[in-house]
């Protein structure tokens, strides 16, 4: 999406516009998602987590001054709201250097496949925030450098530095798969 789409669509939702906010959620959802799955380790919880993240973003989108930031300001809003799930459900626990029980009772079945996919998701989940954002744009949103450098509020070469050093991390860490 186009930056001046995006502030045009902003600009409808703050004039009242509710359709302009469903074009918002079906832009961004995947995103969202994306991060919260990665945080919290359980596609539930993260849909649960991103339909917290729409609201509070649609209760304080006049406080967003820099509307091209909007990207940005729902990842910070969607980081925040894990934390905050973490702390409000302890016995779901981010796999961020421990294990979460849901996650691996769904896996059960599958285990080749889902042992290399949970391999490679614990792998992303050790690689740092903005590490983890670069990833998730550049790979599944199919975004440029220059692109997610505009909408984290980064230089391009933090985004390329970032992305290099992702990258780097994710081959020696999977290098058995």
């Amino acid at each position: 999406m186009q930056q001046s789409e995006l502030v045009n669509l902003i600009e409808q939702v703050l004039d009242g516009n509710h359709n302009a906010f469903d074009k918002l959620i079906t832009e961004f959802r995947s995103m969202v998602l994306t991060l919260a799955y990665q945080k919290l380790g359980n596609f539930s919880n993260a849909e649960e987590v991103a339909q917290e993240t729409f609201i509070k973003a649609w209760q304080n989108l006049r406080a967003l001054k820099d509307k091209t930031r909007f990207p940005a300001w729902l990842c910070t809003i969607t980081a925040n709201l894990c934390t905050d799930y973490l702390r409000r459900n302890p016995r779901v626990v981010s796999l961020n250097g421990s294990t979460n029980n849901q996650a691996a009772d769904i896996n059960k079945d599958n285990k080749v496949n889902n042992n290399s996919t949970n391999e490679v998701m614990q792998a992303v989940r050790e690689l740092t925030d903005l590490q983890q954002q670069v990833i998730t744009l550049r790979f599944q949103k199919g975004m440029s450098g220059a692109e997610i450098a505009r909408q984290l509020g980064q230089s391009p070469e933090a985004v390329r530095a970032a992305l290099y050093r992702a990258i780097k991390t994710l081959r020696n860490r999977l290098k058995p798969l």
